[in-house]
């Protein structure tokens, strides 16, 4: 997303409960990134294509979930993952 086009939405929304998550958006949530990365993944098994960025989504939603922490928890999240096929 457009930051700029988010700080813009904060000053002109009236909910200021939307305006909160838009600032939390911009304060926390866009800078939150799985500490794998896609070459991480493909050295793992996930195959090569749109599986790398799904997985890399669902790391990314499990981590802004509080679900994972670390490095370690990551990995285990992926192999989860690969040995279920999805």
């Amino acid at each position: 997303l457009d930051t700029d086009a988010v700080a813009a939405s904060v000053r002109l929304v009236s909910d200021p409960e939307v305006a909160g998550r838009l600032r939390r958006y911009l304060d926390e949530w866009r800078l939150v990134v799985p500490a794998l990365s896609g070459n991480d993944l493909l050295a793992m098994g996930v195959p090569a294509g749109p599986k790398v960025g799904e997985t890399l989504q669902k790391l990314t939603a499990t981590k802004l979930d509080g679900l994972v922490d670390t490095e370690g928890q990551e990995r285990a999240l992926v192999e989860r993952i690969i040995s279920r096929g999805s």
